[in-house]
């Protein structure tokens, strides 16, 4: 007969009780202060909309073991099946299909392997920074690259942000990358992420310019700048694999990495004025914050 225990998860029990397994699975993953996180004891299940990005079997799975019938919970040899055929074999495949990179996709398997997002706060805790000079800046820069893309999540960072970021950056020691570049930060003021530039450079005079991640091509960048002409344009810097390139009224330019390719086009006499961004200035209260996050609910 199955353990007919009473939703009160501190009444004292020698041997299995799903009830309270759901309950501490629950606190575990999602780091709950809370003993009894997103549960509601008199509906028996899981409150969806207290446990964001939790995969739908491993939903079901909580929701039968905090059933109110207590014969309808599954045995201990239930859980562990459906744990080790079903649910981590589908978290894992997914992730193989989300984080392509084999280092990055191990960080997010033994750390978040079961959800599908976390906090940023969480997420910046479980990285090895301890080259990182600024973490609470890292954490910014994190929140403003995600801001700006479909990948981003209230207050955190999914799997497949995660993954989407990784075409442009990497994750280090000293915080977020570019690739091919091991010192300099993206959250320098010239470089503008997914943001959008339009109005940035709007009234701006000849000269100005910025880099930003492409919007029509992963994993590139753009350089958008005023010409002499005073039209705002924009060209894709290609990247063959060795280098980034861009052919200006046909002289071409290259570099192994995005901040030495950044010195190179103040060379030229198209680019001169470095358009500024304040990352320091997007704050998670800033204005238009609100708004985005009733977009994101």
């Amino acid at each position: 007969m199955r353990e007919k225990s009473s939703p009160n998860i501190l009444e004292a029990k020698t041997h299995f009780c799903p009830y309270r397994y759901a309950v501490i699975l629950v606190a575990l993953i999602f780091g709950q202060g809370s003993l009894v996180p997103g549960v509601d004891k008199q509906a028996g299940k899981v409150v969806e909309s207290c446990l964001p990005g939790l995969p739908n079997s491993l939903a079901r799975l909580l929701n039968s073991c905090l059933a109110n019938n207590p014969d309808a919970r599954p045995s201990f040899v239930e859980v562990v099946t459906c744990l080790e055929s079903e649910i981590i074999p589908n978290a894992r495949a997914k992730l193989s299909k989300t984080i392509r990179l084999a280092p990055e996709r191990g960080f997010w398997e033994t750390h978040f392997l079961l959800q599908k997002s976390v906090s940023i706060d969480e997420f910046v805790d479980r990285m090895d920074l301890s080259e990182c000079k600024n973490v609470p800046k890292f954490k910014l820069v994190l929140q403003q690259l995600l801001h700006y893309t479909k990948y981003r999540v209230r207050n955190g960072i999914s799997a497949k942000g995660f993954g989407y970021l990784l075409h442009w950056f990497q994750f280090r020691k000293e915080g977020i990358t570019f690739h091919s570049s091991n010192v300099v930060s993206v959250a320098m003021p010239w470089f503008h992420g997914f943001a959008p530039v339009e109005n940035l450079l709007e009234g701006k005079k000849p000269g100005y310019f910025l880099i930003r991640c492409s919007s029509s091509q992963v994993g590139t960048f753009t350089v958008s700048f005023v010409a002499q002409s005073g039209k705002i344009t924009h060209r894709r810097i290609k990247n063959n694999g060795k280098e980034y390139l861009l052919v200006l009224n046909g002289v071409p330019h290259s570099s192994d990495n995005i901040p030495s390719f950044k010195f190179k086009l103040e060379t030229t006499n198209l680019m001169t004025i470095v358009c500024r961004r304040e990352w320091e200035n997007f704050t998670p209260t800033g204005a238009g914050y609100a708004e985005w996050l009733q977009e994101s609910c």
